[in-house]
């Protein structure tokens, strides 16, 4: 690649941007076209004039974007925030800014990684900085990187919101009752609908919000499904609400007006069976600027131990 001049700072900008352009183009100080992109697609460059100018390296306390040199690479004096390209990092010679609005959580940007840390743009000095993968100038970061502010998004103020919930565990309700003890082992019968159920305080929908300045986020958590793991290797049985107690009018028909149930269809043998009532919780957020997405599906759960024995007197 050919030397450039020293009235010129070289930049990596957007491959997007790179790609439009033309092969070459006509250097400022009138000199011979200057390569853009050399056969390597990792090492594209443009041409751009010197930023930004003299003054105070510290954010303006009425607010606004900080301007000025306060920083240096390789013996010269660099801007160490320019509101066009963001927050110089010393270690490798580039600026970082955060994308705004950032890519929707589908794309592969993110890196399955949504909505921890945030996508970036990033325009290095130096020309011969490879770029993370080979190619990427818009990159995937955990954490801002050296000399760049933390950058309080609401997607991050949306995990520090649900880091405050408290969710709860359901209740372990069955019937034919839970104290039915054979030897001080609490059982139920085989081939008889083991109605189960969790109490009404469980089953309610959860907010929090956190902010910071003028940024903030609210996370809504939803119970959608009761779910019960027999524990006898029979697959989950999931119930759309939280269940209901059993009644003499239910006698042994299948769970229903909201009943929630399993059929047991064997005797435990070897031993009482551990069973699990899980809730499970849809996450959705919403924020400042239009933002929001879904995260993960949350769950608490509980666990009984009992036997599955012989029908002797029906008793629930």
């Amino acid at each position: 690649m050919r030397s450039l001049g020293s009235s010129i700072l070289v930049m990596a900008l957007s491959l997007v941007t790179v790609a439009s352009m033309a092969a070459t183009a006509t250097s400022p100080t009138g000199s011979p076209p200057l390569p853009l992109c050399s056969e390597d697609p990792a090492l594209c460059r443009v041409v751009v004039k010197d930023p930004g100018s003299p003054g105070s390296t510290t954010r303006p306390s009425g607010g606004g974007e900080p301007t000025g040199t306060g920083c240096t690479w390789r013996g010269k004096p660099v801007d160490c925030y320019m509101p066009r390209y963001g927050w110089f990092n010393l270690s490798d010679g580039c600026y970082y800014r955060v994308v705004n609005p950032p890519p929707p959580p589908s794309d592969l940007l993110w890196g399955n990684e949504y909505p921890k840390g945030a996508i970036y743009n990033r325009t290095c000095l130096d020309p011969y900085v490879r770029l993370d993968g080979g190619t990427a100038l818009t990159l995937w970061l955990a954490t801002p990187p050296p000399g760049m502010p933390v950058v309080v998004t609401p997607a991050k103020l949306a995990q520090e919101a649900l880091a405050t919930v408290h969710l709860p565990a359901p209740t372990i309700e069955r019937s034919p009752q839970q104290n039915n003890s054979d030897n001080g082992v609490p059982y139920t019968w085989v081939n008889l609908w083991t109605w189960f159920w969790t109490a009404p305080a469980t089953w309610h929908s959860l907010s929090a919000t956190a902010s910071a300045g003028g940024v903030w986020a609210t996370v809504r958590l939803v119970p959608t499904a009761l779910v019960f793991d027999p524990g006898d290797g029979g697959d989950p049985v999931p119930c759309d609400g939280p269940g209901r107690p059993w009644t003499t009018a239910d006698g042994n028909d299948p769970p229903s007006g909201g009943g929630c149930g399993y059929v047991y269809r064997h005797v435990t043998a070897n031993g009482p069976l551990t069973a699990t009532v899980s809730i499970d919780w849809a996450v959705t957020w919403t924020g400042s600027g239009g933002a929001g997405g879904t995260l993960p599906v949350m769950h608490t759960q509980a666990r009984s131990t009992f036997a599955v024995e012989q029908i002797q007197v029906v008793n629930r």
